[in-house]
């Protein structure tokens, strides 16, 4: 659901949704897994497997279950925003202590490299992050969407399925722009950036404040699959333009220009005072 009717490409909305869980058993996705990985071969394109498990042993067995059926990566959702089990999405995401756990765990039971995905409902990301790191954590990705509400004031509840949605966006940059840059300064693991990214410049944004890569789906559920070649083209020419010869002189550029708050009213003559 968007809150808006005909979206353009610069346009500001908000996506709500909830996804239950899949009817799909493991299995029936191994396959899918496999058959896209073998495509994905022939057009030098790799295959990020995403899990969700209820407990320890599902993590892991599902990874292991990812890598038999040919994924090159495996992303943790360790951050869905509407989860009931404590060892499943934002719960886990939302402590350094279970995200360690859990790493740690399917860490150990694949040799593929594993990426986990941050809530913004932890409050503060880096505690998260650190964790992650020191469990042997090999991508982070900064991060989710929110957990929100939508009401229909004329029935007097909540919209469609009547609970909770994810809830995000193109005004998310900011937001996601300021925890990437908080990571990148407190880890050395490399950072996929998101969320919200709908232009070229959202890419690049996030590659001057540390993220090496970018998680963009919905701004193709909007725009459609052209979305992508859009960015591609507009980041290509703003490299010409600015001279860089691959995407890694972007990586950072941005993060040692951010000046702290003390700083800026130090400049200013001006006292902070603690209430």
């Amino acid at each position: 659901l968007t809150h808006r009717g005909a979206i353009g490409e610069n346009d500001c909305f908000s996506l709500y949704s909830a996804e239950l869980m899949a009817a799909y058993k493991p299995e029936d996705w191994s396959r899918e897994i496999r058959e896209t990985a073998r495509v994905a071969s022939r057009e030098d394109a790799k295959v990020i497997a995403s899990i969700a498990g209820r407990d320890l042993g599902e993590w892991c067995k599902l990874a292991v279950m990812m890598e038999d059926a040919g994924a090159d990566m495996i992303e943790l959702n360790t951050s869905c925003p509407h989860v009931t089990v404590e060892a499943m999405g934002r719960n886990v995401g939302s402590s350094p202590d279970a995200s360690f756990e859990v790493i740690e765990s399917v860490r150990e039971s694949t040799s593929l490299p594993v990426m986990a995905k941050l809530t913004p409902e932890a409050g503060n990301l880096v505690p998260v992050a650190v964790a992650l790191e020191k469990a042997g954590v090999d991508c982070l990705a900064v991060m989710a969407r929110f957990r929100a509400l939508i009401l229909d004031i004329e029935k007097k509840e909540p919209i469609l399925w009547r609970s909770y949605g994810g809830y995000g966006g193109p005004w998310m940059v900011p937001l996601g722009l300021r925890w990437v840059s908080e990571v990148a300064a407190a880890v050395r693991t490399p950072i996929c950036g998101a969320p919200g990214i709908s232009t070229w410049r959202d890419v690049v944004s996030y590659l001057m404040v540390g993220a090496r890569a970018a998680q963009v789906v919905t701004a193709a559920i909007v725009n459609g699959y052209q979305a992508y070649d859009r960015m591609i083209r507009g980041l290509e020419s703003y490299m010409d333009k600015q001279g860089f010869s691959k995407t890694e002189e972007m990586i950072g550029n941005a993060l040692d220009k951010i000046v702290p708050f003390r700083e800026i009213a130090k400049e200013e003559g001006l006292s902070l005072i603690h209430i």
